[in-house]
């Protein structure tokens, strides 16, 4: 089994699970120093959640278990990222390596009402801290 660190899109379980039929929430955490931007480009030429090195911000998100084979399918669903292992500080304090996506493919593009909607209904659903549900509210969109 394999930890998977969602902080955008994929915080919503609506939207994970309709690209991995067999994932289970474990709880939420945060990755330090690093900020989330919509700066990711997508094949729609929209913006996407990205995390980019940063000291003194924290991402929140939602931790996932996977298997070997829909971490793959992740893979190849999540084009334009790479995947790789970061040190995740769960909301009990207990630090745990996860896997994540990050691009350097890169836009100015914002991302659309409904991507955003994914990351606000995860972020509500897994009662990521008010701080930071009130931060993502101020995503741009288009």
């Amino acid at each position: 089994m394999i930890y998977y660190f969602a902080y955008g899109s994929n915080m919503s379980t609506i939207r994970i699970s309709s690209r991995i039929p067999i994932v289970k929430s474990v709880g939420t955490g945060k990755l330090i120093d690093y900020k989330l931007l919509c700066n990711k480009k997508s094949f729609d030429g929209t913006g996407k959640a990205n995390i980019i090195h940063n000291p003194g911000y924290e991402v929140w998100g939602v931790i996932y278990r996977l298997d070997v084979d829909s971490i793959h399918e992740l893979d190849r669903i999540e084009d334009g990222y790479e995947r790789k292992t970061f040190k995740i500080i769960t909301e009990n304090e207990v630090n745990v390596k996860a896997e994540a996506y990050i691009s350097n493919k890169l836009t100015t593009a914002l991302p659309e009402q409904s991507y955003k909607n994914y990351i606000m209904n995860g972020a509500i659903e897994h009662k990521l801290p008010k701080y930071y549900i009130d931060h993502l509210t101020n995503i741009l969109i288009k």
